[in-house]
């Protein structure tokens, strides 16, 4: 049984919640899932990057996003070094949603999703200058506030405004609209609600018909199919940072059943959640 291991969220209560941190990696790391959305950006050497869609070799230049609750791994790794950027996911559809109208990010962050192609040399040390300056250690680093929150978030703009120009492998093929992000938003500010999609067509302000479509067009799923993928990323969340009952875990999601639960979970993840939460060491990476 392979192990996976937990890294803990990374933000204090004070953060806002974009950190990046530069990581050496002299040997393979293994499975590893967070509660948060990670960029991990190559600017030295190389290494096989390894997640449940398969094995990636990764080159200065590329990037690859993992979504939480997803693990991944990196293995046989050759004088490798990379920029991990850790981004809040409910930032996704607040301050960062203007990434929503960029298709290569729409697939980045929005699937969890890697590029095919790098960077430009100097391109690459344009985006690790920015991203350089949001991985400051913390005691060099202002007080958290308002102006702190304005630059963390321009770095990053900086950054994926270079990254929005790579070719990204994921599901889903175009920009966000504004019916989908309503009912993404929706989704994601009440995940235990019973939602049907007439539901999320009137907040989105569409016909269930078109919602429908654009979803399949925009996201590549359903609504309630990413509905599925949200409760099942929290699920996991949830499994990693509590000791809460499996059932109890199901009902804070929206899914009471636990029976039901355990099917929708191993839709997405491959495994039920007792198995999942058993394959878990809270270990912190490279301790």
């Amino acid at each position: 049984m392979t192990l996976l291991r937990r890294e803990p969220n990374v933000f204090t209560e004070a953060d806002y919640p974009i950190l990046a941190d530069r990581v050496a990696i002299p040997c393979a790391v293994g499975p590893h899932i967070h509660d948060f959305i990670e960029l991990a950006l190559v600017v030295a050497g190389r290494a096989v990057h390894r997640t449940a869609d398969g094995d990636r070799m990764i080159i200065p230049g590329q990037v690859v996003a993992v979504r939480p609750g997803s693990w991944h791994a990196y293995l046989r790794p050759e004088r490798c070094t990379v920029i991990n950027v850790y981004v809040g996911p409910r930032l996704l559809l607040t301050d960062l949603a203007w990434c929503l109208a960029h298709p290569s990010l729409v697939r980045l962050l929005l699937h969890g999703g890697a590029s095919t192609d790098a960077l430009a040399p100097d391109r690459l040390a344009e985006v690790t200058g920015w991203l350089d300056q949001l991985a400051r250690p913390r005691r060099d680093r202002p007080e958290p506030g308002p102006e702190e929150a304005i630059v963390r978030r321009s770095l990053l703009g900086c950054a994926l405004g270079r990254l929005a120009g790579l070719t990204i492998a994921s599901a889903g093929t175009s920009m966000i609209t504004q019916p989908v992000q309503l009912a993404l938003t929706a989704m994601t500010g009440d995940l235990a609600r019973p939602w049907t999609v007439a539901e999320l067509a009137r907040a989105a302000a569409v016909s269930p018909s078109r919602l429908h479509r654009l979803f399949r067009t925009e996201v590549g799923s359903t609504p309630l199919g990413w509905l599925t993928r949200s409760r099942a990323e929290r699920f996991a969340v949830l499994l990693l940072g509590s000791d809460d009952p499996i059932a109890a875990i199901g009902r804070a999601v929206g899914w009471p059943d636990p029976n039901y639960a355990s099917r929708r979970f191993r839709q997405v993840y491959g495994i039920s959640p007792s198995d999942y939460r058993h394959r878990l060491a809270f270990d912190r990476i490279g301790s």
